[in-house]
């Protein structure tokens, strides 16, 4: 594996095998999130991913050159080997100690199936935000240089929006890898995703979603045209999961409309005490 062989640090650019798409099965993704967030108070995960590299040859045409022959690369993820803790291979600079790299390699590939290879790695935040620290651009390039030309080197990078006392959590993922457009630089762009299991089609059966009796409730001019219209578009039955979110729009715009009616009483208790103070105040002079 290049990321094992002769050190490749004397290099001076990072350039490695693009990478046009990169898979992996939902199940992946869902472990990783459930072993980050079993316990609020641990502290963040990361580790190495293990692949395969798939290249494909295709034609593509171009405004210069008709049916060009181009080498695309797509990574499937099929599985991760977590460490102890944070900064296990790497230290506070973000150098990197490959025969650290390697043994924990080397254990976790004992318990692997497949001829996986070593393709990137991982970090797992709560609460930091979506964005590359330093630390992990230097550990990247250390990696990236180390990989060599010819092997792919990714970074997955998920945070986990974890607040106390919520009911849902925010949770974004992305796959990175260095920009092609920017050469001799570190600077990442994004890679494409695909979760291979995932067949549903959200913006389909949202599409269906339409709001039932709160909307004509409600006593604002022109509404009523406007909730007939949707309902003529809207006439698919949606799944459950889309009726519920129709029934929980039309709670709320029932306590908007709840709420309008009261600033408006307000309004108008407002205005009688302004006539009373004024004519107070005219009879005082």
């Amino acid at each position: 594996m290049n990321f094992f062989s002769t050190n490749n640090s004397s290099q001076v650019h990072v350039k490695n095998a693009l990478v046009s798409q990169v898979s992996f099965s939902g199940f992946f993704l869902t472990s990783l999130v459930q072993q980050a967030a079993s316990n609020f108070e641990d502290e963040d995960i990361e580790g190495l991913l293990c692949g395969i590299q798939i290249d494909q040859l295709k034609s593509v045409t171009t405004d210069f050159e008709e049916r060009q022959e181009k080498v695309e690369t797509e990574i499937s993820l099929q599985s991760y080997i977590p460490t102890s803790k944070r900064g296990i291979f790497y230290d506070s600079k973000g150098s990197v100690d490959f025969n650290k790299v390697k043994e924990i390699f080397d254990e976790g590939w004992q318990k692997k199936e497949g001829e996986q290879e070593l393709v990137g790695w991982f970090v797992v935040r709560k609460n930091s935000g979506d964005m590359p620290s330093l630390r992990d651009a230097a550990v990247h390039k250390c990696l990236s240089r180390q990989a060599g030309e010819s092997k792919p080197c990714l970074f997955l990078l998920i945070n986990i929006e974890l607040l106390q006392g919520n009911n849902t959590q925010g949770l974004t993922y992305k796959v990175l890898q260095h920009s092609s457009s920017v050469p001799r630089t570190s600077r990442f762009e994004p890679i494409p995703m695909v979760v291979r299991n995932a067949s549903g089609n959200a913006h389909a059966e949202y599409s269906s979603f339409a709001p039932a009796g709160a909307l004509s409730a409600l006593s604002t001019p022109g509404l009523s045209a406007m909730v007939e219209a949707m309902n003529s578009l809207y006439n698919v039955c949606p799944p459950v999961h889309v009726q519920e979110q129709e029934t929980m729009f039309d709670a709320i715009l029932e306590s908007i409309d709840v709420l309008v009616q009261e600033v408006k009483m307000k309004e108008k208790e407002v205005c009688q005490l302004r006539e009373e103070l004024k004519y107070l105040e005219q009879e005082l002079l």
